[in-house]
């Protein structure tokens, strides 16, 4: 464990089987200090290296200081069973034989009196880029310091546990720690049955008796001999070596409950307090909502990462073409759909005679430098995807997608051609296209590329909408019906 950053008052912690003491260390030194601690004296106390001296009792009071204190769960059950065997000790016989006096057990936090003490230990973990700290907060607390500590705990850990090979580990070991606050039914049964006693002491009857009620659920909630719940069962530790030792203390517990209870039985109104129980649940429901949104938090990144590393990857694999495109920074215009570059979408190059396919090739390659140079103007305001059909039989020879602004120059074989547009603001796909708002439109007369040879080589297309008025000069194109496109 780690060493406490809460307040200690001189009633909540202790070293009461003397294992701190042992080993030379103050209650809340850490592990690697307490493992620092046992390899020094196992070195000085060793029978085999002090042949004249008799170290061997010492060497094993050493060993079992150390097997305890190096236990993180025997450890939590020894400290806890220190804080209450202080509370106990508050509790003083006179010689007269008058019952014992009783003082309060205070929140080792804000120091108030608490109706329900209970013994928590939460834990935090800060992670480097070296290794990762824990460091625990424990004590006894009343239930809004529970609530606190356990949620900054956890909130804490979340953020600052990962950054290391072993934080995330340690994280949530330290994050399922903290849900369970510790197992110490038992020390908490004698925490509040000791607190009972004390307002009964001072004339509280109602709160005494309800604080006893639920003490005694917790007795009953607490088996005594259970391996989490070693008071008394150290090793080294006699029989008499504990006020608290098994069952018999926990019966003794019990029985002064109920002569409590059966002495002011009809005496007094009952007196209701929120079950024992109550703040750990809020506690419990605080920690479990961080950690799920901390937890969506992380899933909605990693989705966020892969999933605009792949649609980038698609896209740029089905619609960059290196020979008429540039590569561009893709954009998102809607959640799920990436706007293409502009450039050519899909060359189609059917053969124009017929013939077969190697006829088909050295005709391209005759006609290569006969190719026209044909340029796009897309004006600002809409996105467009365009498509070049030669006119004679209708057959596709390229499609383009140009954005709104932009110019593509393609090369294309001399000929007649129409071309078909479909434009709009958001792309959806080719099948979708820019969606139920998409507006298609087609030239009203063919584009004549080439066909006349004192006619310059390059001619440029202002796809400039059907409604909108233009130059002379500058093509028009007519409404087309989206079947048709």
């Amino acid at each position: 464990m780690g060493r406490s950053d809460d307040k200690q008052s001189g009633r909540s912690r202790g070293d009461h089987a003397g294992y701190y003491r042992t080993l030379g260390l103050e209650p809340g030194a850490s592990a690697a200090q307490i493992k620092a601690a046992y390899r020094s004296l196992a070195m000085e106390l060793h029978p085999d290296r002090n042949p004249g001296r008799d170290t061997k009792a010492r060497f094993q009071a050493l060993g079992h200081a150390y097997a305890i204190l190096s236990a993180e769960r025997k450890r939590e059950q020894y400290d806890a069973d220190s804080v209450v065997r202080e509370a106990q000790g508050a509790a003083s016989e006179s010689m007269s034989g008058a019952p014992p006096l009783y003082a309060p057990i205070y929140c080792s936090r804000c120091q108030a009196v608490s109706a329900q003490p209970r013994y928590r230990v939460f834990y935090t973990v800060y992670g480097w880029l070296w290794g990762a700290d824990r460091k625990a907060s424990q004590g006894v607390f009343c239930g809004r310091c529970e609530f606190r500590v356990g949620v900054r705990a956890t909130a804490t850990s979340l953020i600052t546990g990962w950054w290391s090979l072993t934080g995330p580990s340690r994280t949530c070991q330290a994050v399922y720690a903290n849900f369970r606050g510790g197992d110490f039914e038992y020390q908490n049964a004698r925490l509040m049955g000791c607190q009972s006693m004390y307002f009964a002491h001072t004339g509280k009857i109602e709160l005494a008796l309800a604080v006893a009620a639920q003490a005694m659920d917790l007795v009953r909630s607490a088996p005594a001999n259970s391996p989490d719940n070693p008071v008394g069962n150290y090793p080294g530790n006699s029989a008499g070596d504990s006020a608290g030792d098994s069952a018999d203390n926990l019966s003794g517990l019990a029985q002064s409950l109920r002569d409590l209870m059966d002495a002011y039985a009809g005496r007094s109104k009952r007196t209701f307090l929120k079950t024992y129980r109550s703040w750990s649940n809020r506690r419990i429901a605080a920690q479990g909502l961080i950690a799920v949104c901390f937890a969506l938090l992380v899933a909605s990144g990693i989705g966020l990462m892969f999933s605009t590393s792949g649609a980038a990857d698609l896209n740029a694999h089905q619609t960059q073409d290196p020979t008429h495109s540039p590569p561009r920074a893709l954009t998102f215009k809607a959640p799920g759909f990436i706007l293409p570059p502009s450039g050519v979408f899909r060359p189609v190059y059917p053969n124009p005679s017929g013939a077969n396919s190697s006829f088909a090739i050295e005709q391209s390659a005759n006609q290569a430098s006969l190719n026209i140079a044909l340029k796009l103007v897309n004006p600002v305001g809409s996105h467009k995807w365009l498509k070049l059909l030669r006119a004679s039989d209708e057959s596709e020879i390229l499609s383009l997608f140009i954005r709104s602004g932009d110019t593509v120059e393609v090369a294309v074989p001399p000929g007649a051609y129409r071309a078909k547009v479909a434009s709009g603001q958001t792309w959806q796909g080719e099948e979708a296209r820019f969606g139920p708002k998409t507006q298609y439109a087609t030239s009203s007369a063919p584009l004549q590329l080439g066909i006349d040879r004192e006619r310059s080589k390059s001619i440029v297309v202002d796809l400039a909408p059907a409604n909108v008025s233009v130059k002379p000069g500058d093509r028009l194109f007519n409404e087309l019906d989206p079947a048709s496109f």
